[in-house]
């Protein structure tokens, strides 16, 4: 089975991933660093998250740390 080569977002996780990712870049700027596009951002959480997805007793998706 292939995945999607895109993903799309509701009008909630868009707004929430522009805020993320100004908050971010607001960071970077300040430490001289360039900032990310919020492409590049969902990317690296999705890299950095998926290995920690479980499914809970309840049934429930949940990220462990």
């Amino acid at each position: 089975m292939t995945m999607p080569a895109t993903l799309r977002l509701t009008k909630e996780e868009q707004r929430k991933a522009e805020v993320k990712c100004r908050e971010i870049n607001k960071i970077l700027v300040n430490m001289e660093k360039a900032p990310i596009q919020e492409s590049e951002l969902l990317h690296k959480l999705i890299d950095f998250a998926v290995d920690k997805v479980k499914v809970n007793k309840r049934g429930e998706i949940v990220i462990e740390s």
